[in-house]
């Protein structure tokens, strides 16, 4: 099976949620604009903003047509704006920062397993004649305190290892990940935006732990599949935000059953767009 870091993650922090999201392809409904509900994913559609700007500056689209788009898909004016103050810091701060990859979708064959890592890389990068693998990140504005844990929380995750080998497959000789993680200082008077770097190298012992890890990962959940099925619910873990799922969690699931407030989930990464027959025959 092919898989991503975010199902990685996703079903070590709650295999129901995984369930649901990646066998089911159940998403919650988008809330509406300016209700209270929409503020909850504020930050969410703030990054998308930042990436499409980011993406169409890349491919030399004018920034107005990229704005249009988004406003064309149901973005607000707020998180447009916001994605705005910070993609002219980055262009400040990096005017002659030249990539050698941008948004490329790759795929990593686990050696002797039958499992693939895959994912978009953000974006490749040459600084000292090394080689980095680069990825943004948007924030509301943090405290030092709260930005050290977040850039910790981000270093220590997964999503470092999956692009470094996945650069590898694309033929690049990464041996560095660099987070950048860019906040909106919007608060006590202080306005502006700060772009924090935090770099997550990684050793080739815990590049092939991570291998093992996924391998694992993978036949835990095809044994989920093949043992239990995925009609009823598997094993479910709290969260503090479970992203909207908490109406269905460990609810039996039926073909063409769509459950109230949910929508089907949209795939966005080509790789999984081509694996999708094999889930569906788990169906």
């Amino acid at each position: 099976m092919k898989i991503d870091a975010s199902r990685y993650t996703m079903f070590w922090q709650n295999p129901e949620r995984y369930r649901l999201r990646e066998l089911w392809k159940l998403a919650p409904e988008e809330p509406k604009a300016g209700t209270f509900a929409s503020l909850l994913t504020f930050g969410r559609r703030r990054g998308t903003c930042f990436h499409e700007l980011r993406d169409a500056e890349y491919k030399g689209i004018s920034e107005f047509q990229a704005i249009q788009e988004l406003k064309d898909g149901g973005f607000g004016e707020k998180e447009i704006e916001a994605a705005k103050r910070m993609v002219a810091a980055v262009r400040d701060r990096y005017p002659d920062e030249k990539y050698l990859a941008h948004e490329v979708t790759f795929e990593y064959q686990i050696p002797s397993s039958p499992h693939v890592l895959t994912g978009r890389l953000d974006h490749i990068f040459e600084r000292d004649g090394e080689i980095h693998v680069g990825d943004w990140k948007t924030s509301k504005h943090r405290s030092k305190k709260d930005m050290a844990f977040l850039g910790d929380k981000y270093c220590g995750g997964p999503q470092v290892g999956f692009y470094l080998l996945g650069a590898r497959a694309l033929g690049f000789d990464a041996r560095r990940f660099t987070y950048r993680l860019v906040f909106d200082r919007r608060s006590g008077g202080t306005t502006g935006v700060q772009i924090v770097e935090r770099d997550a190298p990684r050793t080739g012992i815990e590049l092939k732990r991570l291998e093992r890890d996924v391998h694992q990962t993978c036949e835990l959940i095809e044994f989920l599949k093949k043992t239990f099925g995925i009609q009823q619910s598997w094993p479910t873990i709290y969260e503090p935000f479970d992203g909207g799922y908490a109406p269905i969690l460990g609810k039996q699931m039926y073909d063409n059953y769509l459950p109230d407030g949910f929508t089907e989930k949209i795939e966005h990464l080509e790789t999984m767009m081509e694996d999708e027959p094999e889930e569906a025959d788990a169906l």
